[in-house]
């Protein structure tokens, strides 16, 4: 992989990391009534954060389990 490919790569990665709470406010917004926005987005950009944390433990213990 050559220089200007990781550094593409790293800017995508950093766009779409930082547009998916953007983009889950919107959604909730137009999907859901004002007096469940809240909760409900609450509750969604927790879930994102719980997934965004214990994804890479999970997918750690996977690969020391099955060596790939």
């Amino acid at each position: 992989m050559t220089l200007s490919t990781a550094s593409a790569a790293i800017m995508i990665f950093g766009l779409t990391l930082g547009a998916e709470l953007d983009i889950l406010a919107y959604l909730t917004s137009h999907h859901c009534s004002r007096e469940n926005f809240g909760f409900l987005f609450g509750v969604m950009s927790g879930l994102v954060t719980l997934a965004g944390g214990t994804g890479p433990v999970m997918l750690n213990t996977v690969f020391d389990h099955t060596g790939s």
